[in-house]
């Protein structure tokens, strides 16, 4: 594996979680008017009301 590949997936990992966090998935859960929010509302929308599990 060359010395780039494995910089790229330790920039990734790191990476990750932090993008993660900005969208508003945290480790409490999903934060208040948010882009996680949104999508979780669009998501209940177009399921009748309810977010699917899983």
């Amino acid at each position: 594996m060359t010395a780039a590949a494995v910089i790229g997936g330790v920039v990734a990992v790191r990476a990750v979680p932090e993008l993660l966090d900005t969208v508003g998935f945290t480790r409490t859960g999903i934060s208040r008017s948010s882009l996680a929010a949104k999508m979780m509302s669009s998501t209940a929308r177009a399921n009748g009301g309810g977010v699917p599990s899983g």
